[in-house]
């Protein structure tokens, strides 16, 4: 039987097929499940002997079999890796995930280092970690990598309003969302309100292309109005963007059907805050059926926002005095959010608790 380390070393690697090299990966992984810090180094041996081969099948392993591979990889990654391994396997990383939220954060800060100060490459990868520092809970670094996006696209935008207007206002996006997530309400407010407005124009000349975009924007514009106690336009502005995505998801179910979820969830809080707790419970049953079908398919994407979507349902139902199916559905979160919080406390110890609650 041959070694694992031995198995990826350039000389060995040869005559390995790639079902042979995820078999040994994947054993790895189970033994880092029960022994982590014995089997860190084994696996540390492993990346180094070959990562260009190597790095590629554990993001596998980890989509397929969980953790800890990936957070392992990630700090071997931040130590050991290079420009050119970060470029090769950031198109691979998935925009939605739980294993590898770590390593996807590992590689933006690699492929950040390596940028021009002040150029777009630079803004996008200040971007794409700010999303993946909120996701594993450091809010203020994220929130600090966001606003450094957001001024560079000013800057390009200013020259070239044709090529980067659109991505700055996608930053400004970003940074309504990190600004929210700190309880700078009004500030998060202005900056989703100058990305709405960029959308709109941008809209009215090129819907295909920035539809997607606008609906975006008005769901982000949409919570944080609800947040300030703005309702109505809230519930106006989460309107739209469910009337644009019903639209988009009716001819590209794949690509559109995770936002239309989105928007639901959003919707029906905000039609709950109004009152009008029967439509709100409709949108929410519907954000939760399309969220069970990514789920089941794409777990390590969409069981979040499953956990989340049921949370928002509990809710719902138990406004309308149904309270054992209320239990029911809060009970199924809370047991999603203990799985994640398992593994990720400081990003989802705040869901498990409000969900406990």
């Amino acid at each position: 039987m041959i070694r694992t380390e031995a198995l990826f070393a350039d000389e060995a690697d040869r005559g390995v097929t790639d079902k042979q090299a995820l078999a040994a990966l994947t054993k790895l992984n189970w033994s880092a499940q029960r022994w982590r810090e014995k089997t860190v180094p084994q696996i540390n041996t492993v990346l180094s002997s070959n990562p260009s081969r190597v790095v590629p099948l554990v993001m596998r392993v980890a989509l397929e079999s969980g953790d800890p591979i990936g957070a392992i990889a990630a700090e071997w990654f931040l130590k050991n890796g290079d420009v050119e391994l970060a470029q090769a396997v950031e198109p691979f990383v998935p925009e939605q995930t739980v294993v590898l939220r770590e390593f996807a954060a590992s590689v933006s800060s690699i492929l950040l280092a390596s940028e021009d100060e002040h150029g777009p490459q630079q803004a996008r990868h200040y971007n794409n970690l700010a999303n993946r520092l909120s996701e594993l809970g450091r809010r203020e670094e994220a929130l600090s990598a966001a606003m450094r996006a957001v001024e560079i696209y000013e800057g390009l935008a200013s020259d070239r309003p044709d090529a980067f207007l659109p991505v700055l206002a996608g930053s400004l996006n970003n940074l309504a969302n990190r600004l929210s997530e700190l309880g700078r309400r009004e500030e998060a407010l202005s900056e989703a309100m100058r990305a709405v407005e960029i959308y709109e124009g941008l809209a009215s000349d090129r819907p295909d292309a920035f539809l997607p975009n606008l609906a975006a924007s008005l769901n982000n514009l949409a919570s944080i109005l609800s947040a300030v106690g703005r309702r109505e336009e809230a519930l106006s502005a989460a309107m739209r963007a469910v009337e644009i995505r019903e639209g988009l998801a009716s001819d590209r179910p794949d690509a559109f059907l995770p936002d239309l979820a989105g928007s639901l969830n959003n919707l029906a809080s905000f039609l709950s805050a109004v009152g009008r707790r029967e439509e709100a419970l409709s949108a929410s049953m519907r954000a939760v059926e399309i969220y069970e079908g990514l789920a089941s398919d794409r777990p390590d994407a969409f069981l979040p926002d499953l956990a989340m979507s049921l949370n928002n349902l509990a809710n719902r139902l138990s406004e309308l005095g149904r309270r054992e199916d209320a239990l029911s559905a809060a009970m199924r979160a809370v047991e999603i959010y203990e799985g994640l919080a398992s593994d990720r406390p400081d990003a989802f110890l705040p869901d498990l608790a409000m969900s406990l609650n």
